[in-house]
């Protein structure tokens, strides 16, 4: 990635100009990206965040590291903005279902933060991607605390899109 765009990824609001610039420029109207906001798919309500699993390990006593921290919480907090937009977007009937890169659940990990947040709103399904080949067996892919959890992963899927509706 050219070093000048990089620099504008470390600002969020920066992040998105350069993303509508990049669609306005290539004359794309129909990609929508999520930035503490939501989007409405007929009745369906689309929120979502980058998510988290621990990248930097944990200590001797099997405990999430600081840095790992501080970004689950983080994440969960732009989850929760982008749920609450979803609520303003949302009618009678209306779905919302959360899209994460990070699955929330791997190996023997939970990201407890997002988690919390899932079950604070009552969202019944999440899907993520982020792990392939053979790291897929250790996502977890079915129901956990009321919330049904997908992989969707192109690898995953065999490269096969699958239909997101109510």
């Amino acid at each position: 990635m050219d070093a000048n765009v990089s620099d504008f990824f470390n600002n969020e609001t920066e992040s998105s100009n350069v993303e509508k610039k990049l669609l306005e420029t290539n004359n794309i109207t129909n990609i929508e990206f999520l930035h503490n906001n939501a989007c409405k798919a007929e009745n369906t309500i689309v929120c979502g965040t980058r998510g988290w699993i621990c990248e930097t390990g944990n200590d001797e006593r099997g405990e999430i590291l600081p840095p790992d921290i501080k970004m689950q919480k983080r994440e969960a907090g732009r989850l929760e903005k982008s749920i609450l937009s979803g609520f303003d977007l949302a009618e009678e009937f209306d779905e919302i279902v959360v899209f994460l890169h990070y699955p929330p659940i791997y190996s023997y990990e939970e990201n407890e933060y997002i988690l919390e947040v899932l079950e604070k709103y009552a969202i019944k399904r999440v899907f993520s991607g982020h792990i392939h080949s053979s790291g897929m067996n250790k996502a977890f892919i079915g129901e956990r605390y009321g919330i049904r959890f997908y992989m969707v992963t192109a690898d995953s899927i065999d490269f096969t899109p699958i239909l997101v509706q109510c």
